[in-house]
């Protein structure tokens, strides 16, 4: 294997790494508050206004069931709630309730902190490269999607 190669696979197991490691602190993080990462995606976007389950399940590569189900746990758990909509009594309306916003607010409180202690002491100029470094990374993928 050439150097090239041997950088390549390197930086693809860090990738890989640094995914799986998001990914857990994002639970963990979730876990604090008493809700799954999954359940954390879905308020975020209902947070926003214009939540829609199945664009949400599409853009997130979940099966409706599993957003439907997602939905339900949000709902007993008094996060969010829902009313019928205007035009269709099948489309509802989801929002947060007040104590799904507290939770929210205190999530996004932690996260901040976390956010402070690791990427906040990282030098500008590394994270200048990183970034431009994703962006091209992202570019080629996209340009690529069959590799």
């Amino acid at each position: 294997m050439n150097r090239q190669e041997k950088l390549v696979f390197r930086a693809i197991e860090q990738l890989q790494t640094l995914s799986h490691l998001f990914m857990k602190k994002r639970s963990e993080l979730a876990n604090r508050v008493g809700l799954t990462e999954a359940q954390w995606r879905v308020m975020e976007e209902i947070d926003q206004k214009d939540f829609m389950p199945s664009m949400f399940a599409a853009k997130r590569e979940y099966s409706k069931a599993a957003v439907s189900k997602i939905l339900r746990q949000l709902l007993e758990k008094d996060m969010v709630s829902f009313v019928g909509g205007e035009m269709d009594g099948r489309t509802k309306k989801y929002s947060l309730t007040n104590e799904g916003r507290l939770c929210l607010k205190s999530l996004n409180k932690i996260r901040l902190k976390a956010v402070e202690e690791v990427w906040m002491t990282l030098e500008p100029d590394l994270l200048e490269a990183s970034i431009s470094f994703n962006e091209q990374l992202i570019r080629n993928l996209r340009q690529n999607p069959q590799t």
